[in-house]
């Protein structure tokens, strides 16, 4: 269950820094919310391959 709450709070925070960098005209701000993005999808990507690599399904 913690898992599909992580890939919630992931998906959430990825929309609202989305949102920010359509608001923003700031470099620095950009060049931040796509690193972040990026490391989310890894951290994302890292998750799927844990649950699916172990077998317990995303309701663990």
């Amino acid at each position: 269950m913690t898992s599909v709450i992580f890939v919630l709070l992931a998906f959430v925070v990825i929309i609202l820094i989305a949102f920010g960098i359509k608001r923003s005209d700031r470099k620095i701000f950009d060049i931040l919310a796509y690193s972040i993005i990026g490391v989310g999808l890894l951290t994302g990507l890292f998750f799927l391959w844990f649950m699916m690599m172990f077998g317990k399904g995303y309701g663990v």
